[in-house]
């Protein structure tokens, strides 16, 4: 019996415009898919302390009302509104790799086509 996973007229889509990426095309074929997904997975975790540093400097300003509010206007520019809107980019990708991480080691299953595939 083969175990060959079959791959999804929308998959292929998807991996043709990735592999289209540069640095992704390069470091697929030589390092493999696993490589990439975890150095995304730690380049998420990256941003996502950074982002947990900006909330504490942010929330640190609470001590001087006048600093905060000021603070508070600066960050009000659609900019910033847009930002953190494009947080949810790593969130996403770092929990939901977490939770694949999770499971790979609870259930043993060691099928890399299987493991990348559930990526």
């Amino acid at each position: 019996m083969e175990n060959a996973v079959k791959i999804t007229r929308t998959e292929s889509h998807i991996i043709s415009l990735i592999q289209k990426i540069p640095i992704l095309s390069y470091y697929a074929p030589s390092r493999g898919w696993s490589f990439l997904i975890s150095w995304g997975h730690r380049l998420a975790g990256l941003t996502l302390v950074g982002y947990m540093f900006a909330h504490i400097y942010t929330l640190s300003l609470l001590f001087h009302p006048a600093t905060f509010d000021a603070d508070m206007r600066f960050l009000d520019h659609f900019v910033f509104s847009f930002l953190e809107w494009c947080v949810a980019i790593p969130v996403i990708f770092h929990s939901l790799n977490g939770g694949r991480l999770i499971l790979y080691e609870l259930f043993r299953v060691r099928a890399e086509e299987i493991v990348i595939r559930s990526m």
